[in-house]
């Protein structure tokens, strides 16, 4: 339902206590005007109709598969009412909501693992006899519903009058109240929380006696939310909404994708802005920075060298390529103008970033060279040659020229999955001639079978980034089951994808 007078919260507290025993239209008449100079600027602040975040949710699933973020692993504690009055499966909640986000982005591999807020120490604890990789998650999710203030304003029979704060002007009770959601997120590594990853959001819920039930308002970003609540929905339909505003705002968050043009909002808006900004220094400081825009750029055709958040001549020419593209001073700088306008463009529906550049301007060296067949070979040994069972494995992977690793692991029952690149380390690239170890300090662990068993791991060396040209069955989450029956049928998709510029190196891994 649209309206033309949203206000302040304040001011709807205020007008409504105002209201007690006035009965005078003249009074009435009064209040309406003080409430129009509280408002927020010249004009009224838009506001949308909503029935829930659901279509921001799916926003954010095509902006996360556009940003190429895939496979962060989350794990969800139980959600408490710290209040004692809402009762709601908030977890469940939540995990319904990360899902419909990676629905088709497979942005987040969700960890449910326990009910309790023991969840992260438990997952850990028994990592390694759950699974024979012992893949921790990277994240941990966990808050509560902080608040619910009841009563702040009520509405009574006699006073007469009714001012439509929030549309309505037929019952003649009615009452509102607070309810807020606090979520952050931690790092599973030291427990600590990630800078800047929090969502702290509430709604204002304001129940009609008789006629229309209610109606609950949410605010982010200067943009009102006006939602319908039935009698029968209430508090826990708007802590489900709440929790789905902060699902949007958490990954966006942790993942560096723009969440807020899913909410309405661009980089014209002053806290959209001051979020930019924030990000900025936050990846400045925590030195992610240059390792966000070898991804982004990587994905858009402009660079194709290694993703380690350093600096080259590669990356540096690529920088100049996409400032050119914004129109901005052609350098090897990355400032706010730069991430506010890549962070601006819709890349769900723009083609990778081509420019022309003079002949001056030295071009993106190729991370890998377009080698022939048989020009790049891979050397994959494991560091021993005899194991017992549930002894870890530990291999060395090294190629002969600049390439990118792509590892697989088929187990007794023939069952295979990914273990590189992986969730720890995204990018595939090494360099020539140095040596890669697996899983070395990957918090993840390869171990024996059992006697009379064989597991075979398999690492596939290309001269370029083939991961986004790989069917979906063979390039899928890692340590997940893949679709395939065979490493032949691995084997068989890299052939296809590199043209001949492949190397192949097989372990045998058998228990004495």
């Amino acid at each position: 339902m649209k309206r033309t007078t949203p206000i302040r919260l304040a001011a709807a507290a205020l007008a409504a206590l105002a209201l007690s025993g006035c009965q005078s239209l003249d009074y009435r008449k009064r209040v309406e005007d003080e409430v129009a100079v509280i408002r927020t600027g010249p004009q009224s602040r838009p506001v949308r109709t909503i029935t829930g975040f659901s279509e921001a949710l799916r926003c954010m699933d095509q902006k996360l598969a556009a940003y190429g973020v895939r496979d962060v692993p989350i794990l969800v504690e139980d959600i408490q009412d710290q209040t004692k009055k809402v009762s709601v499966g908030a977890r469940d909640m939540l995990i319904s909501a990360i899902h419909e986000l990676s629905a088709r982005s497979q942005s987040v591999k969700l960890i449910t693992f326990g009910p309790d807020i023991a969840n992260l120490a438990n997952f850990h604890a028994n990592a390694e006899s759950k699974t024979p990789y012992a893949a921790v998650p990277v994240y941990d999710i966990r808050g509560s519903i902080s608040q619910l203030d009841e009563g702040l304003f009520k509405k009574q029979e006699e006073a007469g009058i009714t001012i439509n704060i929030f549309g309505f002007g037929a019952a003649k009770t009615g009452d509102g109240s607070i309810l807020a959601v606090d979520l952050s997120v931690i790092s599973a590594r030291d427990y600590a929380l990630v800078p800047g990853v929090k969502a702290s959001n509430s709604v204002l819920i304001y129940k009609e006696g008789a006629g229309i039930d209610g109606e609950a308002q949410y605010k982010k970003f200067g943009v009102n939310y006006g939602q319908t609540l039935t009698r029968n929905e209430g508090k826990a339909q708007a802590a489900r909404t709440l929790i789905e505003l902060a699902v949007v705002e958490l990954i966006g968050k942790l993942t560096k994708v723009p969440y807020w043009s899913c909410l309405g909002a661009d980089a014209s808006n002053p806290e959209v802005r001051h979020e930019i900004t924030n990000w900025l220094h936050s990846m400045q400081a925590n030195e992610e920075l240059i390792g966000y825009f070898q991804r982004q750029l990587a994905l858009r055709g402009l660079y194709d060298g290694p993703i380690d958040g350093e600096s080259n001549d590669a990356f540096a020419a690529a920088l100049v390529q996409m400032r050119t593209h914004y129109k901005l001073t052609p350098e090897a700088v990355i400032d706010e103008e730069l991430l506010a306008a890549y962070l601006g463009t819709d890349h769900r529906s723009t083609r990778p970033l081509r420019v022309s550049v003079k002949p001056s301007t030295p071009e993106p060296a190729s991370a890998g060279p377009a080698a022939p067949a048989g020009e790049l070979a891979l050397n994959l040994a494991a560091q021993a040659t005899h194991f017992k069972p549930g002894d870890e494995v530990n291999l060395t992977a090294s190629a002969s020229a600049d390439a990118h690793l792509y590892c697989y692991l088929q187990d007794a029952a023939r069952s295979i999955v990914r273990f590189y690149p992986n969730r720890f380390v995204q990018s595939a690239f090494v360099k020539g001639k140095s040596s890669v170890q697996l899983p070395g300090k990957m918090r993840f662990k390869v171990t024996a079978p059992q006697r009379g068993q064989k597991e075979i791991v398999a690492c596939f060396a290309t001269a370029a980034d083939v991961a986004r040209q790989l069917p979906a069955e063979v390039f899928a989450r890692d340590f997940e089951a893949l679709k395939v029956k065979s490493l032949e049928d691995v084997h068989a998709a890299f052939k296809g994808v590199t043209r001949g510029a492949l190397a192949l190196g097989v372990v045998h891994v058998e228990s004495k």
